[in-house]
């Protein structure tokens, strides 16, 4: 088989954490309370299983303290009230973090914005998902 332009290359990579396949929940502008667009039906996650976000602080405007929770819900709040199962440390300025919990997870995700204090905007991404092979 002939693949123009094709390289092959020899690599050997150490791993340090798990592979995720992960959702992004918010990649936006946020400030206090639930996120807007970030309710996401991903499946459940068994105990045991790990479950991880990824918080990045990626621009802020003024100096502040933000928190931002991930929460879960069994039917998107419907009848079983979201309840926070992550929560980032404060952060007051660019920066990330990576959550986790090995306890089972309920289906429904989202992200709420717990402490919006002194800034006048944060931006942050985050992303969510299941470590592979737990």
């Amino acid at each position: 088989m002939d693949v123009t332009g094709a390289m092959l290359l020899n690599a050997t990579f150490d791993i340090l954490g798990g592979v995720a396949r992960a959702d992004i929940l918010g990649n936006q502008a946020m400030t206090g309370g639930v996120v807007a667009g970030s309710n996401k039906n991903l499946g459940v996650t068994a105990a045991g299983d790990e479950f991880i976000a990824v918080v990045k602080i990626l621009a802020v405007s003024g100096s502040g303290n933000f928190v931002i929770a991930v929460q879960e819900s069994s039917d998107d709040g419907a009848g079983d009230a979201y309840s926070t199962i992550l929560t980032s440390s404060t952060h007051t300025a660019i920066g990330s973090e990576v959550l986790s919990t090995t306890s089972a997870t309920e289906a429904w995700k989202r992200l709420n914005v717990t402490v919006f204090t002194g800034f006048a905007s944060v931006t942050a991404l985050v992303a969510v998902g299941k470590i592979q092979g737990t």
